[in-house]
């Protein structure tokens, strides 16, 4: 029986893999409201570390629950932000109307101040996140545009589909042949 051969990994992919490997010592006890604390494994390749960052996310041990972002961290430029409690649940509300935020504020602050302490003694710059980011307009076409297409391709369709009926009703009544 062979062994698979052992996976190749650019330098700054293995850093940030060794990276998660602290990380995840360092948090694979925490709890927070049946969330824990995980830092998304890199790609074989972070294309010269251009791709680098990785998301901190809570994964839920709960059924259905969702997944929270609640930072990043870039071992290559040696930087990490983090989001306070109140931009958590901003996003959250705004994702998930309606639904409940399960996560107590002292518990995710507590969990807040390990991973700053733990990014510093890391040697990461922190930034922290108060307010969600902004949704640039210039990433997505204004309103107006969209619903301009959607008019202009549903009048394309209804006049492909009205020039198909008549050809049809045409060729059936035999007034045309092909």
């Amino acid at each position: 029986m062979s062994a698979d051969p052992p996976m190749k990994r650019t330098a700054f992919a293995q850093q940030s893999l060794d990276f998660v490997t602290l990380f995840s010592a360092k948090f694979h006890n925490t709890d927070v409201n049946g969330y824990r604390p995980q830092l998304r494994k890199p790609t074989d390749s972070t294309a010269g570390g251009k791709q680098a960052l990785q998301q901190i996310f809570f994964e839920s041990q709960r059924e259905g629950e969702p997944m929270l972002t609640v930072g990043t961290v870039n071992v290559v430029t040696k930087t990490a932000k983090l989001r306070t409690f109140d931009c958590v649940e901003t996003l959250f509300v705004r994702r998930f109307r309606g639904r409940p935020f399960l996560v107590h504020p002292a518990k995710y602050q507590a969990f807040f101040d390990a991973a700053m302490e733990f990014m510093k003694r890391q040697g990461m710059q922190v930034e922290v996140e108060t307010r969600p980011p902004d949704v640039s307009r210039s990433s997505r076409p204004p309103a107006s545009a969209v619903v301009t297409t959607n008019l202009i391709l549903g009048m394309v369709a209804i006049a492909v589909l009205t020039a198909t009926g008549t050809v049809l009703a045409l060729y059936l009544t035999g007034r045309i042949s092909f």
